[in-house]
């Protein structure tokens, strides 16, 4: 894990506000297209790094956590970057 971030992901009140504001984006999306419109919508994307996948702030590109929902969208593919400008 990269340590520039591990302050914020073990501050588990963080962690449970953004998981809240997350939960029905990461819930109603359809691709990974969808969901990284989602996730643009409130200044976040899907960022991978040393083969792991990470939630990262637009447009820096800061990572602030492992992403927590890799697992439950299984089937959505987001090892190709997407552009989220359009």
């Amino acid at each position: 894990m990269p340590k520039h971030f591990s302050h914020i992901e073990n501050d588990p009140f963080f962690i449970g506000q953004l998981r809240a504001m997350l939960r029905p984006e990461i819930k109603g999306a359809t691709d990974p297209h969808d969901l990284q419109r989602r996730l643009a919508r409130l200044g976040y994307r899907v960022r991978r790094k040393d083969g792991q996948q990470y939630l990262a702030t637009l447009p820096h590109g800061a990572l602030i956590c492992r992403c927590w929902f890799a697992s439950a969208l299984v089937e959505l593919d987001f090892t190709k970057s997407h552009n989220t400008a359009r």
